[in-house]
């Protein structure tokens, strides 16, 4: 009972330092302090660079977490760190990303010591690879990019004036 009683306080504290999917730039800010680096985020398509919105990157101790925001909320996280990650490190950093769904593991069997996979009810990814640290995506940024894929077409489609 005592161990559990440990493990729920290690989870309840050690949430505060991730970044979570929906949020905003004013609680990520709220939470880690001002960004170390700020950027645009963007994608490419048809030979140019389109703008979706913002990257943020901070960093506590030895955690880099960078968050792609697209109209003002976290679309895709990024939660780098050194050495090796426990077991209750990956399973904090995905619950604190639910948002209320549930996540399915769907890594390929024997493969969870380097690569692990998850998917959320409503569509969203997360990938942990050992070493390179877990990445996890929304269908919000998939949309954001799409519409400026197909905005990209449009353009290119144009007949100039000659």
């Amino acid at each position: 009972m005592k161990t559990r009683a440990v493990y729920l306080l290690f989870l309840a504290t050690s949430s505060l330092l991730w970044g979570r999917l929906g949020e905003t730039e004013k609680e990520l800010t709220t939470r880690f302090g001002k960004p170390v680096a700020r950027a645009k985020l963007v994608t490419y398509a048809q030979g140019k660079s389109w703008e979706l919105g913002t990257t943020l990157t901070y960093r506590q101790d030895d955690w880099v977490i960078t968050s792609d925001l697209v109209d003002d909320r976290v679309v895709r996280e990024e939660y780098q760190k050194r050495g090796e990650w426990t077991v209750s490190q990956i399973q904090t950093v995905v619950a604190a990303n639910a948002q209320g769904a549930q996540w399915t593991e769907i890594s390929a069997k024997g493969s969870e010591k380097w690569a692990r996979k998850w998917k959320r009810t409503d569509g969203a990814t997360a990938q942990w690879n050992n070493g390179a640290g877990f990445k996890f995506s929304t269908p919000a940024y998939d949309r954001a990019k799409e519409v400026a894929e197909a905005k990209a077409k449009v353009e290119v489609s144009r007949t100039p004036k000659i």
